[in-house]
């Protein structure tokens, strides 16, 4: 890093911070992207067996469903299965275990042979001692194909990044070392010898006028000394009381003895 100039320096800087900004936003993408698919698919399995619930009943000894009632909605497989455990509605996906235990309430993964289902169970009771279990089952998303897009997406956006803070680093350094360059171009001309008229240029605009509004100030308060001071040259003298304290009378002044006169 010795080789390397100032601004140089703060360009690497600049850009391998914004590298990292963007990677760890990146990041958080993903992990929250797979996070809000896998609640989207428990609020999906939810919804869909609780609004199947009210659309069982019994009759005469048989079961009966509502015309609101649906085996497969929105990705999710609905199964009435008795208190046995035998299926009475409904049909499994092909790759789904059918010796998955009961638990009502509650949403548990089960693997399968082509990938893992969340499953819900209720127990919906018609009777004290008769009821049947109601089980829903949605394939769980593939995290991978999240990571996939997500890959797409930091591909496209990390070279762009890198350009674009790159680009604007170099500009930023440029402009701040400016006129740091001119004043080593023109100390260096100055002590080679080649151009003794030249001047460092360290004045500011800022300073400048701060300069000019003090010298206003000071002007205002010497000119506003000099009145006092003519003013009071000017203002006839009178009779102090320490001067009568001493002993003798005090002598007036000249136009006031003349006045007496």
């Amino acid at each position: 890093m010795k080789r390397f100039s100032v601004k140089l320096k703060l360009t690497l800087w600049i850009t391998l911070l914004m590298l990292l900004l963007t990677t760890l936003v990146l990041v958080f993408m993903v992990v929250v992207s797979s996070s809000v698919v896998s609640e989207n698919a428990y609020e999906q399995l939810t919804n869909t067996v609780r609004g199947n619930l009210s659309g069982i009943s019994k009759e005469n000894g048989n079961l009966t469903f509502s015309e609101d009632f649906s085996f497969t909605k929105n990705g999710v497989h609905t199964v009435v299965y008795s208190s046995s455990g035998a299926m009475l509605a409904g049909q499994l996906p092909l790759s789904f275990p059918d010796t998955l235990a009961f638990e009502n309430g509650a949403i548990r993964m089960a693997e399968g042979d082509n990938g893992s289902y969340y499953v819900l169970d209720f127990w919906l009771p018609f009777s004290w001692d008769d009821g049947v279990w109601v089980r829903g089952m949605i394939q769980a998303p593939d995290v991978a194909d999240v990571l996939d897009d997500m890959t797409g997406i930091a591909l496209l956006i990390l070279p762009l990044m890198v350009v674009v803070s790159g680009l604007g680093a170099y500009l930023l350094a440029r402009s701040t070392f400016r006129p740091i360059d001119r004043i080593i171009c023109a100390a260096e001309s100055i002590g080679e010898g080649r151009d003794l008229s030249q001047r460092i240029g360290v004045w500011d605009r800022r300073l400048t006028i701060c300069l000019c509004a003090w010298k206003r100030l000071s002007s205002r308060k010497s000119s506003s000394l000099r009145t006092h001071r003519t003013s009071c040259a000017r203002r006839p003298r009178l009779f102090s009381p320490s001067a009568r304290t001493r002993g003798g009378t005090p002598k007036r002044p000249n136009s006031m003895r003349r006045r007496s006169r």
